[in-house]
């Protein structure tokens, strides 16, 4: 039978770390501190980021051959697949990685005032800006009313017609926007 040897198992231990990283620290953070749609636009628009990164590990997998007098045809176009598949595989970590790094960096705080519109045959109330209705969903309801809680102010669910709430939001260094929950 053939031994295991020590380098084979670091790149099955470092996926299996990364991944672990991704699903139980990485997702919950992100999917508490920002809502749906928000994480949705980030991940249309984070490509930038995971190309950049992409090229990163193409440059030092070409000067690693270089250094080694490897450097060929088959070893660049293998280069540049490995590269290719890095930047698909590991969008999503990537994505969760820098939506958490953006809420470590404070970049200041954006107050936004709501109307509450209550109507009977609803259970959760409509907010309005102004201007029209702004649609909040379950997701982020619930969000609205852990950040109340945190700050020991009354519930969405109690407030009346025509009042008023005012959320906090905190920009983070990627200019997101998320909701403090926690201290």
């Amino acid at each position: 039978m053939k031994k295991i040897n020590y380098y084979q198992i670091i790149p099955y231990l470092i996926t299996t770390l990364v991944v672990l990283l991704n699903v139980l620290v990485l997702r919950p953070y992100v999917n508490l501190y920002y809502y749906d749609r928000q994480v949705i636009e980030f991940k249309k628009s984070s490509w930038f980021f995971t190309i950049v990164l992409a090229l990163l590990l193409l440059i030092a997998l070409i000067i690693y051959a270089y250094k080694k007098r490897k450097l060929n045809k088959p070893f660049l176009l293998n280069s540049l697949f490995v590269a290719v598949l890095f930047a698909f595989f590991i969008k999503i970590w990537i994505d969760n990685a820098l939506l958490y790094i953006n809420t470590k960096f404070d970049n200041g705080t954006i107050a936004k005032s709501y109307t509450i519109r209550k109507f009977v045959d609803l259970d959760a109330p409509l907010f309005y800006d102004n201007k029209k209705e702004i649609p909040f969903s379950k997701n982020q309801l619930e969000k609205i009313e852990a950040a109340r809680k945190m700050k020991n102010l009354k519930s969405i669910y109690l407030l009346k017609d025509n009042d008023t709430i005012n959320i906090n939001y905190k920009i983070g260094f990627l200019k997101i926007n998320y909701l403090k929950i926690r201290n």
